[in-house]
């Protein structure tokens, strides 16, 4: 719960969506959580502002991150509303949109070849010359509970009990966010992660 008010300072609740033709389809009830919303266009806002704020409040002015794209784009943005600057390494082919968010943004790229470097040890090597902390993309607790805020949202949002949450993954932290979250009210909510077919 203490990660709410530092995601909600920049990224207020995303709304709850019904589509009656899926409810027929299950013959139940189906809710959708609209994280396209947000104003970075995904979830990954919520984890950069949790960790972000905390670093920036022991006295970080800067961060580094990696990224293929959004995790990239929610800590350019959350650096920008906290006044810090941003290092994001992302691979030479990453989108060419998603480069440009970060940019408008005012992130600062650094390019990685995914085939021949490490792009861990590249955000290692900015580092070590720039003494910046990493915000990493999901596998970092204070990462998790920004994610988990999603699943606080959904609990106040949806007043009865949840039967089973599909929560896309990718890395996992917003599943685990969201399951440790859900799980806290309703211990029986089945958690079922997903991806795209063949990934």
């Amino acid at each position: 719960d203490a990660a709410l008010p530092r995601v909600h300072r920049y990224a207020p609740a995303t709304p709850i969506l019904r589509l009656p033709l899926l409810d027929a389809l299950i013959k139940g009830r189906v809710i959708l959580k609209a994280e396209c919303a947000q104003a970075t266009g995904s979830f990954k806002i919520r984890g950069a502002l949790n960790v972000m704020t905390q670093m920036f409040c022991e006295g970080a002015d800067r961060v580094i991150a990696f990224s293929s794209g959004n995790h990239g784009i929610g800590v350019a943005y959350a650096a920008r509303c906290l006044g810090m600057t941003a290092t994001i390494v992302v691979p030479h082919d990453a989108p060419e949109a998603k480069i440009a968010r970060i940019r408008h943004l005012g992130g600062d790229i650094v390019s990685y070849d995914r085939l021949s470097e490490d792009r861990e040890q590249v955000a290692s090597a900015l580092q070590d010359k720039s003494f910046a902390p990493l915000v990493k993309p999901y596998d970092d607790w204070q990462t998790i509970a920004g994610q988990g805020t999603c699943g606080a949202e959904v609990i106040e949002q949806v007043p009865e009990t949840i039967d089973a949450a599909i929560i896309c993954t990718g890395g996992g932290g917003l599943a685990a966010g969201i399951g440790v979250y859900l799980k806290s009210r309703y211990p029986e909510t089945r958690i079922v992660t997903a991806e795209p077919e063949g990934w």
